[in-house]
């Protein structure tokens, strides 16, 4: 269980990078150590990549997760891009993560399977203007 916080100025994005299970305390204190980060550089772009970990998160947990975010200090007009870990059984939960936040008015996520680099080219990709309703998920 662990994670190492980063700041990659060229692309004005803080990067987090998680080892091992991953739990709510840990998804806590790194969203306010992201949060932190982000606010020193004035960053609304987030790249969190689970590749090397395991999430040990219930439903309810994941439910919960766009209030944790705010909560945390994370603006609501970021761009957040995920790498999912290869587990099988867990890809429904990144989705589900997915859809709250855009249920909650975070539409700026998206997921990616392996792709460090993917996940940086949409993060720097221009954002669309945002006039009428919010695209499906």
């Amino acid at each position: 269980m662990g994670w190492q916080i980063e700041y990659l100025e060229h692309a004005q994005t803080v990067v987090i990078k998680t080892s091992g299970s991953q739990d709510i305390a840990m998804a806590r204190q790194m969203v306010v150590e992201a949060a932190d980060l982000a606010a020193k550089f004035s960053a609304k772009r987030f790249l969190k990549d689970d590749r090397d970990s395991v999430l040990k998160l219930t439903t309810v947990e994941i439910y919960g997760f766009p209030r944790l975010l705010l909560e945390g200090g994370i603006p609501q007009d970021s761009r957040i891009a995920v790498i999912k870990n290869s587990v099988p059984s867990q890809a429904a939960d990144f989705e589900f993560f997915k859809t709250r936040m855009y249920n909650e008015g975070m539409p700026d996520v998206r997921i990616f399977a392996g792709s460090r680099e993917q996940a940086l080219d949409w993060l720097l990709e221009p954002t669309p203007a945002k006039t009428g309703p919010l695209p499906p998920p």
